[in-house]
């Protein structure tokens, strides 16, 4: 019976993640809003997307903290809500006639309201749905993540044919009406083990859960394991952020299809997954290192491809820089629960995404800077992705020498 629910609550969980990335789908948005408002340059059409990922890891960290005092279901409905009045406020903001007003207005509803309706959204439905899986945290989590990185792309989809048939506030407004919903129920489906009448699976685990000491966030943040697995964490979403944002450009000025660029969003789903089933089945290290190897192999077809011209290393390369990224997202969550105990999970992992905030402008920001140092050429930034896998394998020897030395 057990295992039947957890399955259950997991295949519903997945559905709840695909509906809160959502707000990945914000580059279908961006060039319909230009047209509606010549004068949103560039930087302000990306600040709303900034917004909305900074306002998405404190989403997380007020349900970590919030989440065991008020319960789940509160803390999901609360999530649904923000996200409707976001989504709706957004779609107001559209067809409001002062172009200042509506700029500022997109801020506040799709930045601000959204942002925390996915962050708290997100860490309340991993953090409840993982302590039926200390066995598998990594699958779990991995089949979680495929949910929220598909999220983007599978509605990003839909909202293209919506805009194309009924305009950009109308695709925002059904976005409020379909997406709210669905977590509105969810949350009356899923439920932590206690609430459900049945022990907490961890607790009957004694081998996973002795090995562990659980650790408050301000414990969590005064531990040299926190920042070397922080930086890794950086390092990898930092790399994938540049491709992300400029990935059809890029396979474009090489001879590849624009949808090179898209296909990011695919090996992103699988590396979730992949690179969980890795943590699971061979532990920390080698899901670690693995990611970074990912990474770096990347990084080098990337380069090849700058340096020969040769179109099947951006082919290679391109599409594939979704795996470490993915992997990342999976091994927060996992790592997360691996060191620092399943107890403050939930505020412990919403910290942990608090790496984006960097990574958003520290990928963008040094890719710009080299590419025009490069003089518009992709050497040194396809240079800077290998130094960032340097990175990680670096802090994963650190952090793997730290841990063997507690142990002795």
């Amino acid at each position: 019976m057990v295992l039947k629910k957890r399955y259950l609550f997991l295949a519903v969980s997945t559905l709840v993640m695909l509906c809160l990335g959502s707000i990945y789908a914000w580059s279908v948005f961006r060039v319909p809003l230009s047209i509606i408002h010549p004068d949103w340059v560039d930087t302000e059409l990306s600040t709303i997307f900034t917004i909305s990922i900074i306002c998405f890891c404190f989403g997380g960290f007020i349900s970590g903290k919030i989440v065991v005092e008020i319960g789940f279901k509160i803390v999901l409905l609360v999530a649904a809500l923000l996200l409707f009045a976001g989504f709706y406020g957004a779609s107001m903001a559209v067809r409001n006639g002062d172009s200042k007003t509506a700029l500022m207005l997109m801020y506040v509803f799709y930045g601000v309201f959204c942002g925390l309706g996915a962050g708290i959204g997100y860490n309340s439905v991993i953090g409840t749905t993982i302590k039926w899986f200390p066995d598998m945290a990594g699958i779990a989590s991995g089949v979680m993540l495929i949910g929220f990185g598909c999220g983007g792309l599978v509605l990003g989809s839909f909202a293209m044919q919506l805009i194309e048939a009924l305009g950009v506030s109308n695709t925002l407004f059904y976005f409020s009406l379909s997406i709210s919903p669905v977590i509105l129920i969810s949350a009356f489906v899923i439920s932590r083990p206690s609430e459900a009448g049945t022990k907490p699976i961890e607790e009957n685990d004694a081998i996973i859960e002795a090995a562990i000491v659980p650790l408050s966030s301000l414990q969590m943040i005064k531990t040299g394991e926190f920042w070397l697995f922080f930086s890794y964490a950086i390092f990898a979403c930092s790399a994938g952020l540049v491709i992300i944002n400029s990935g059809s450009v890029i396979a474009v000025s090489f001879g590849a299809p624009a949808v090179i660029g898209l296909l990011v969003s695919v090996f992103n789903g699988a590396g979730r997954i992949v690179i969980g089933f890795l943590f699971d089945k061979r532990g920390r290290y080698i899901a670690m290192i693995t990611n970074a190897i990912f990474l770096l192999f990347c990084g080098v077809m990337l380069l090849l491809c700058s340096i020969t011209k040769q179109t099947i290393f951006i082919l290679i390369g391109l599409p594939l820089i979704g795996l470490p990224y993915g992997g990342t997202a999976s091994l927060v969550s996992a790592v997360t629960h691996s060191l620092f105990g399943s107890k403050f999970y939930a505020e412990n992992a919403a910290l942990m995404m608090f790496h984006m905030v960097p990574a958003t402008v520290i990928g963008p920001i040094i890719y710009d800077l080299l590419f025009k140092w490069s003089g518009r050429t992709y050497h040194l930034p396809f240079t800077m992705i290998i130094i960032f896998a340097l990175g990680m394998i670096t802090m994963n020897a650190i952090l793997t020498k730290n841990l063997l030395r507690q142990t002795k």
